[in-house]
């Protein structure tokens, strides 16, 4: 996360979560969806990995898609930077 301050390295600061920031249900369109629905994940998907995340806020979001696959009722992608994953 960055603290504001003048130089802008990074660094760990404590912070409060606020929830609703790191939750996000997309509006994809609904005839991609409906047409092939496990597609519509996978791009979704891969579209994240092209968008910057936001440094002011703790760098953890959940994506929820909420339309059934041919394997789940619904999709949930937890989207983290690496450096959390890396311990």
């Amino acid at each position: 996360m960055m603290d504001g301050s003048k130089d802008e390295k990074p660094r760990w600061v404590q912070t409060v979560v606020n929830v609703d920031d790191h939750i996000v249900v997309p509006r994809l369109d609904l005839a991609a969806v409906d047409s092939d629905p496990e597609k519509a994940v996978e791009e979704y998907v891969a579209s994240l990995s092209l968008l910057p995340m936001d440094r002011r806020r703790p760098l953890w979001e959940f994506h929820f898609l909420d339309f059934p696959t041919s394997e789940a009722a619904s999709t949930t992608v937890l989207r983290l930077h690496h450096s959390i994953g890396d311990g």
